[in-house]
């Protein structure tokens, strides 16, 4: 069995001069067999934060299939490149910071049946005029928001986003300026806050999907979300709407 251990960080180089990280400035394919290949820490009793994370350089390529990363700060980190980012079957916890950040990406991304659970940080947070995909892929219990999009296309489908955030506080998907798609199909739960933030954004679908647990579950701030034939469950509010554009389009419970 295949494992990928991260120690001290004996060059003192790469994006934290004191931890141990892989950074990819070409390109980099993992494939995992029967058994995920864990990238971990080397410690004897490792905790959030041993080891820096995957990180891609501008120009890098990754394609991870099959993986589990844990005790890093960030899991997978990507900034200003334009080739793809693929993953599958990738799971990523109990790290100190972010589960995934792309920052400044363009490109298409895939992240299919990967979870991001137990980050002190977010699970997904993602910029730029890409076009990230989130299929089949589970985001919980993790302290900040599930996914924050800003600046590109966004589609999510038959996926979990739960329990991310403080309670009473958090927000399970955040949708800022430029963002575009469609979310569709996820079940989302929360333990007080807000399901799904639209502030600023454009034309996205909510469709079909499954709310429970918000104080608020859809919220529009100047922002063009069509809400069509979703289920809201235990939330004790809807919808929250201000600023213009409208909604074009609102059609609550399926």
């Amino acid at each position: 069995k295949a494992v990928v251990l991260f120690g001290e960080d004996r060059t003192r180089s790469g994006e934290d001069a004191d931890l141990s990280e892989l950074v990819i400035g070409g390109e980099l394919s993992v494939f995992g067999g029967e058994e995920p290949i864990p990238f971990t820490s080397a410690a004897e009793s490792p905790a959030a934060g041993d080891w820096g994370g995957i990180s891609v350089l501008p120009g890098g390529r990754l394609e991870l299939r099959n993986a589990v990363i844990e005790y890093a700060v960030t899991g997978v980190s990507a900034k200003g490149t334009g080739k793809p980012l693929v993953m599958e079957k990738v799971a990523i916890g109990r790290g100190s910071g972010n589960g995934v950040i792309l920052e400044s990406t363009d490109g298409v991304h895939l992240l299919s049946k990967v979870s991001v659970e137990r980050m002190a940080g977010g699970g997904i947070i993602a910029d730029g005029g890409g076009r990230l995909r989130l299929v089949e892929s589970r985001i919980a219990d993790n302290g900040g928001s599930g996914l924050v999009r800003t600046g590109g296309f966004l589609q999510i489908d038959d996926s979990e986003l739960v329990d991310n955030g403080a309670p009473g506080s958090e927000v399970q998907i955040l949708l800022g300026s430029g963002v575009f798609g469609s979310v569709v199909g996820n079940r989302l739960r929360g333990r007080g806050g807000r399901g799904i933030v639209c502030e600023g954004s454009g034309e996205v679908l909510i469709e079909a999907n499954i709310l429970s647990g918000h104080a608020v579950a859809v919220v529009s701030r100047a922002a063009a979300p069509s809400i069509v034939g979703n289920t809201f469950r235990d939330v004790d509010l809807v919808l929250d709407v201000s600023g213009a554009p409208l909604p074009p389009q609102v059609w609550l419970n399926a």
